[in-house]
């Protein structure tokens, strides 16, 4: 069954650069056992399964759609947003 509504995404190929810097970082907070990384990862997860459950559950796209700004406001509180950057803030 299809399981994903129609959407439309949006990128910004003048601000694109290699995610390594960021995870990199990401994985020695998360050794380190830094709790807004160790809980926001778990967070994430969450994230995914509810997304999961709604798409079988055929839910609305906008349920789908809150999971991604929830998703998106906690990188940003994770990363931080000059790491997230003004323009993907802006989109």
């Amino acid at each position: 069954p299809k399981l994903l509504p129609t959407m439309y995404l949006a990128w910004n190929t003048t601000v694109a650069e290699e995610s390594g810097k960021v995870h990199s970082t990401a994985k020695q907070r998360w050794i380190k056992g830094e709790k807004l990384i160790v809980d926001g990862m778990k967070e994430v997860a969450s994230f995914a399964d509810e997304a999961k459950k709604a798409l079988v559950a055929d839910n609305t796209p906008e349920d789908l759609a809150g999971l991604m700004q929830k998703n998106f406001a906690l990188r940003r509180k994770m990363y931080g947003d000059g790491v997230v950057g003004e323009r993907n803030i802006e989109l």
